[in-house]
């Protein structure tokens, strides 16, 4: 808690910075509009004056309000509270709230391929919905990687993809990054190796032990992914 002199100071400040932004702004007005002549040598620094005590305001202001963190606050609330709620709904009323024209076609979709596969079992073909759920999730998270890898950062993959039973010194891969830190250097102004190599770590494309790392098996399946989908090694970065 601020004293009671600490408040009574912050005070005085406040209304003397208020004060002379006031006049300033009064003098400055009246001098561009031209109802008091002010010569132009005293008119402009005053000018300048007003704006720079203007941005000031507007940084205080900014700085001291909260504009949308209260409303993020809620959302990630009612977000939390919908997850919450969805775990605690039971199956035959999470379905209805599922239920939408998209999803019936897709469904359909789904049971013409389990009709077709001629699933012996219900164990077996309960196998094969979760076989099928995890491609298409793999898949998901694949493209969402793809988005945002660089183009080094795959070729680096590939230079990895040999050495799949073996750690390599991690020296080896920086030619990747420096090639690419010459041809990008706006990205890479402020985009060192480590934030480079740790992309990859955080993927799970790549096993790191010391100052060696090893291409994993989710970083192969990437690569393969890759040329599956016909999607180009060739990309920014």
């Amino acid at each position: 808690m601020l004293s009671e002199s600490k408040l009574k100071t912050k005070k005085h400040l406040f209304y003397t910075f208020l004060t002379i932004f006031a006049l300033t702004a009064l003098v400055v007005l009246l001098g561009i509009t031209q109802a008091v002549r002010i010569k132009s040598e005293y008119l402009k620094p005053l000018s300048w004056a007003f704006l720079v005590e203007l941005v000031g305001a507007v940084i205080i202001i900014l700085n001291k309000i909260n504009f949308f963190d209260d409303r993020q606050k809620e959302k990630n609330s009612e977000i939390k509270d919908q997850q919450a709620n969805l775990n605690n709904v039971p199956a035959k009323e999470l379905l209805k709230v599922l239920d939408n024209q998209l999803l019936s076609e897709t469904e359909q979709s789904i049971s013409s391929v389990l009709s077709e596969a001629a699933c012996s079992s219900q164990e077996e073909k309960e196998k094969l919905l979760i076989k099928l759920y995890a491609c298409e999730k793999i898949a998901y998270s694949f493209n969402q990687i793809y988005s945002a890898i660089f183009g080094s950062q795959i070729n680096a993959l590939r230079y990895l993809n040999p050495y799949v039973v073996s750690f390599i010194k991690i020296t080896e891969t920086r030619k990747f990054y420096d090639f690419a830190k010459q041809q990008y250097p706006k990205i890479y102004s402020e985009y060192n190796f480590k934030k480079w190599l740790g992309f990859l770590e955080r993927a799970a494309f790549i096993s790191r032990k010391k100052d060696s790392i090893m291409i994993t098996s989710k970083g192969q399946a990437f690569l393969k992914y890759l040329i599956a989908q016909d999607l180009s090694d060739n990309k920014i970065g």
